[in-house]
């Protein structure tokens, strides 16, 4: 199981445990600037 972990202050991401048996996969990800604020993260993790 891969395992990602993301550094809000720098915006750099680190990510582990990727299969390599396969095909390369695309990891490309692109978020949009206010993506990752604060309000934004909270929204997400509350129902």
């Amino acid at each position: 199981m891969p395992e990602v972990i993301y550094h809000f202050t720098s915006g750099r991401y680190f990510i582990t445990a990727v299969f390599n048996e396969d095909k390369p996969l695309d990891l490309t990800a692109r978020f949009k600037p206010d993506y990752f604020t604060a309000a934004s993260v909270q929204k997400m993790t509350t129902k």
